[in-house]
């Protein structure tokens, strides 16, 4: 195998290797975005119902406590939700991820065309790729440090 092809073969392998990961990563932070948005909104509904509901004076207190108990994880789950910001986590995935499907089709197609290119310029924007990845982690960190400093 000449030297050219070995290059090939690495950018290749490399966006394959990536593209895996951030796949799987990006759907288990999909679901994860999904589930506590969900979950805040069920447990929102639940205190809603719960305080809503006319009872006799009896349960009055097991209301209450039921209402307080939801409400608490309503508090949890919105808190973590808020703190991990699995939905801005999974859209940093997702685009990156897509960079990455443009960079190996067009990859793909310039050696299934047996075009003459330049690997280095295609190296060049598998870096610039990971490189508004960091970017974009940095804003994420960045928002939530300034979030929490007020």
């Amino acid at each position: 195998m000449d030297r050219e092809n070995k290059d090939i073969k690495f950018l290749e392998n490399a966006l394959e290797v990536k593209i895996s990961t951030l796949k799987s990563k990006s759907k288990k932070l999909k679901i994860r975005a999904n589930l506590f948005k969900a979950l805040s909104i069920i447990l929102g509904a639940i205190v809603t119902l719960t305080l809503g509901f006319d009872v006799d004076t009896e349960y009055q207190t097991y209301q209450k406590n039921t209402a307080l108990i939801f409400g608490f994880l309503l508090t949890v789950v919105s808190g973590m939700d808020a703190a991990f910001n699995y939905k801005n986590l999974w859209i940093r995935h997702k685009t990156t991820l897509l960079s990455l499907y443009q960079l190996q089709n067009e990859l793909s197609y310039l050696v299934a065309r047996a075009k003459i290119f330049d690997l280095d310029e295609l190296f060049e924007k598998y870096q610039k790729t990971w490189e508004q990845d960091s970017s974009d982690w940095l804003k994420i960190v960045r928002q939530k440090v300034n979030e929490n400093s007020k």
